[in-house]
């Protein structure tokens, strides 16, 4: 069986949908990690009670394998590390566990 390398493969992201977050909720379930992304605007210093009984919605959710979510870590500490330009596709590999 062949293997594939992250870095061989080209992602054409020019109709992917963009939504801004500035939220996000990472828990972990039946071993996959799951990460929630949703947007809350600006708030008034009197509306920050408010805001925490009422539900925010969720805009994005993404499910992945922990492997995957081992490698998501590891290339983003990877890219903060690096210049604001440089990108770290994520690459199959062997099993790394969750830390």
């Amino acid at each position: 069986m062949a293997e594939i390398n992250g870095d061989d493969i080209l992602g054409k992201d020019i109709n992917a949908p963009t939504q801004i977050s500035n939220i996000f909720r990472a828990r972990f379930e039946n071993n996959f990690l799951v990460l929630d992304f949703g947007y809350v605007p600006p708030v008034q210093e009197n509306e920050i009670e408010a805001l925490k009984s009422e539900q925010v919605r969720v805009s994005q959710r993404m499910v992945m394998p922990a492997v995957m979510g081992q490698m998501l870590i590891d290339s983003i500490s990877e890219v903060l590390g690096q210049t604001p330009d440089a990108k770290a596709p994520g690459r199959p590999g062997g099993p790394r566990p969750l830390r």
